[in-house]
Order: C-alpha cells, then sequence, then structure tokens
C-alpha cells in the first residue's frame, strides 16, 4: 500500500503535521511518497532530505493497485489540482484541510489520526464524482488535462462586461450578459455557483448546473440539464478576450471562442470517512439552518 501526498509547494504545515507525515508509516504501515515541488519546499523549511523512493513527479496507471490512494494537503483548490494530478486514473482522494471552507478537503488536522485510523481499519466510503470534459478555442495554452470537477466558467477579463450564448444540444438556450457563465458539476455546487446563487445539488445527483454570474439581464436563472447534454458556450465580448477557466486553471480566449461541454468518460473518487456525509459537512461549513434562538432555548420544539 502507498500513499501519495499531494500539496502546494507554498502550503505551510504546522511541526505536527510533518511529524505525523514521516511517522504515519511506522505505524498504518504503508510507504508514502510527496510530489517534487512539495518534497523540495519540504527539505527547505525542515531541512531533511527526502529521497528519490518516497517523490513522484506523475501518477501512472501501475500506482493504481487498488489500495493505494493519494491525500491532498491544502484546501479545496489543492484538491482539485491533485485530482487533475491523475488525469483521469481511478485512485481515491482525500483532503487534509489546512484551509478555510474545506467542503472537500474535510479533514481537519486536529482529526487527522483518528480519521486516518478509521481509513486503515475499512472505516470509510468511496464516492464516485461526475467530471465535465471541455472541448474548444482555449488559445496558445492549451490545457493538459481538459476536465474539471467543480465547474467550467467563462468570464469577463476587464470591467466590460461579457456576453455568452449558451446552446444545447445545438440549440440557443439563453444569451447572457454579465459577468460570465457558470457549468457546474453536483460536487461544484458549493463552490463557485454557490456564490452565484446557484443551488445545492447532492453530489450523487446526475445533472449539471448552469448558473450566470451577477447577469444583466434579471430573467436569467440558474438551470439544471442532464449530465447526458451536451451544452455549447460561446463567447461575445466587446473587449475582445476572456478567461476561461477550468476548476482553478484560467485561459485567455478570444471573442468568439467555442466550448463544448460535456459529462468526462471517467469519474474522480473521493475518499470519504464513514461518519462524515456531505450533509454533515455542509451544516458545519455554511451553518446551514443554524438559528440562534436554538442554543437560547434548547427544551423548546
Amino acid at each position: 500500500m502507498k500513499l501519495f501526498i499531494y500539496s502546494r509547494a507554498r502550503t505551510l504545515l504546522t511541526g505536527e503535521i510533518w511529524e505525523w507525515c514521516v511517522a504515519a508509516p511506522d505505524k498504518f504501515g504503508y510507504t508514502w511518497a510527496l510530489n517534487d515541488e512539495y518534497a523540495d519546499a519540504i527539505e527547505a523549511k525542515y531541512g531533511q532530505p527526502i529521497p528519490a523512493e518516497n517523490r513522484y513527479s506523475r501518477i501512472t496507471a501501475e500506482d493504481v493497485d487498488g489500495e493505494s490512494f493519494m491525500v491532498s494537503v491544502g484546501g479545496d483548490g489543492t484538491l482539485l489540482e491533485a485530482v487533475g494530478r491523475l488525469r483521469g486514473l481511478p485512485m481515491p482522494v482525500i483532503g487534509v484541510n489546512m484551509g478555510r471552507m474545506g467542503f472537500l478537503a474535510n479533514i481537519s488536522p486536529a482529526r487527522i489520526d483518528s480519521a486516518f485510523t478509521d481509513i486503515f481499519a475499512g472505516r470509510y466510503n468511496i464516492e464516485q464524482r461526475t467530471m465535465l470534459r471541455v472541448e474548444g478555442d482555449f488559445g496558445a495554452v492549451q490545457p493538459e488535462f481538459p476536465c474539471a470537477l467543480n465547474e467550467f466558467t467563462i468570464h469577463r477579463h476587464t470591467a466590460d462586461m461579457a456576453e455568452v450564448a449558451v446552446y444545447s444540444e445545438g440549440k440557443l438556450l439563453t444569451i447572457v450578459r454579465g459577468d460570465g457563465v457558470i457549468a457546474s458539476t453536483p460536487t461544484g455546487s458549493t463552490a463557485y455557483s454557490l456564490s452565484a446563487g446557484g443551488p445545492l445539488v447532492a453530489p450523487d445527483c446526475a445533472c449539471v448546473v448552469y448558473s450566470a454570474i451577477a447577469p444583466h439581464n434579471f430573467s436569467i436563472r440558474p438551470m439544471v440539464v442532464p449530465d447526458t447534454s451536451v451544452v455549447t458556450f460561446e463567447v461575445r465580448t466587446r473587449d475582445r478576450e476572456a478567461l476561461a477557466s477550468l476548476d482553478n486553471t484560467s485561459f485567455l480566449v478570444g471573442d468568439g471562442a467555442r466550448f463544448v461541454i460535456k459529462k468526462a468518460e471517467f469519474s474522480a473518487f473521493l475518499m470519504q470517512i464513514q461518519n462524515i456525509s456531505f450533509y454533515d459537512t455542509l451544516r458545519d461549513r455554511t451553518m446551514w439552518g443554524v438559528d440562534r434562538r436554538d442554543a437560547l432555548s434548547p427544551g423548546v420544539r
């Protein structure tokens, strides 16, 4: 069994977390490896050399053995990068949350030891999550992995309004005039789409949510379509440039760029501790339904 740890080089670790990373293999009986960028940062911070056998530059199909998994150390953005690093390989990913919100990376540093005790005792679930594949006019810099776990977004590059024509199965659905438009998976419904007024969607729903960002046409509302649909975004912008984003990676695109969005042929696999559900995380992160009157009158129903 091998544990692939992924993080950004700039992620600041507490000494306790790094000590856990070093000691955990002996405790739980697995080998481990850090991505090269992270390993270099650890060497610089702690002065501890990371040998070649404890490093990796990319994950291959040979690494997916049914027992190995990836641990993302950071926030939700880091976990999205970890999923992208897998390039569609079916290796489970779990996130240790060093950030703020943590819908995806939902293991707190304080719970890391108990969480991995549960994992190695088999007390976990694997959730299959829909991903989007996007093909289109990304411009001079093409994405290495044109897929997204959370969302694909077209948004304005300057203060000028962006205009995006949205087609479903080749037929014009609407024209969004404003800051842009988002195509979100159910997983991404708690991310940018939520900020834009989109609905919360349970992660096992077979759908895609389209949400406008600050639309100037007030009749525009979020729309939910089956994930079997093929939707096209066509960029129309006065500034002649816009930004197209796959999760947290952006590309400068030109006026008239077209993008075809459809369900990817593979999924992401997120490892969840059995006592932490999507709804638990939702209530905890958003304080959804919390009423201070409950605390003032706990016995009243």
